[in-house]
């Protein structure tokens, strides 16, 4: 499974939920994480201090999708959604947050 990430399409918008792009097998898929996650896990703020947040663990997020994609295949839909185990499994948040 050849997996790209696409940082440069990410939306991040307060409230809203933050959608990371990236292509598998040279198709788009789509990975969304809820706002109110990236809350529990440490990011705090508006745009720009969780769109830092996601910076910061830009790798351990890539660890948890590919880890979803490996163990469930590629979903139809072509959207998986992260949630705060996952993400802690991979090492994202504070150490108290964990």
């Amino acid at each position: 499974m050849d997996i790209v990430f696409r940082h440069q399409r990410d939306r991040i918008s307060s409230g809203e939920p933050a959608l990371l792009y990236a292509d598998v097998d040279g198709r788009p898929l789509e990975a969304r994480i809820d706002w109110e996650t990236l809350q529990g896990l440490g990011a705090s703020g508006r745009d720009e201090a969780v769109r830092g947040f996601l910076e910061r663990y830009r790798r351990e997020i890539e660890r948890a999708v590919r880890t979803q994609l490996f163990a469930q295949g590629v979903p139809v839909s072509r959207l998986i959604v992260l949630d705060a185990g996952d993400l802690r499994a991979a090492g994202v948040g504070a150490p108290e947050s964990r």
